[in-house]
């Protein structure tokens, strides 16, 4: 097996490296690994200088030992609200262990609680 060294970086790290400090909407699609980039970014979220983050969540996050309560986890230890992105609109995540088989493919915004309201015309009530 041949292998090949990539050089990366953290999302924490873009800002200074890239003259960037806001980011109003952040897409995150790289097959089963959002998690970890989300990881990557504790300073921008605990900061709150990300306002909107798209991620995928699907088979490949379980492939990669990632599930749905992860990721809730994660997330409910910042500023931010979990939504399933419906073709409707916005729909609350009301996550409990139930949930975790509900999505196995799925699209989530994940939006800083004070910009919840500016979005009030998109959420869904279930």
């Amino acid at each position: 097996v041949d292998s090949i060294d990539v050089q990366t970086l953290t999302l924490d790290k873009l800002p200074s490296q890239r003259g960037i400090s806001k980011f109003n909407f952040l897409k995150i699609d790289i097959e089963g690994n959002e998690l970890f980039a989300l990881r990557g970014a504790r300073l921008l979220l605990s900061s709150g200088s990300i306002d909107f983050i798209q991620i995928e969540f699907g088979h490949a996050a379980r492939a990669a030992g990632v599930y749905l309560h992860d990721i809730v986890d994660f997330i409910n230890e910042y500023d931010y609200k979990i939504f399933v992105i419906k073709p409707a609109g916005l729909l609350p995540l009301d996550f409990s262990p139930f949930t975790e088989n509900r999505y196995s493919f799925i699209n989530f915004l994940l939006v800083k609680n004070s910009l919840e309201d500016e979005l009030k015309d998109y959420i869904l009530r279930s």
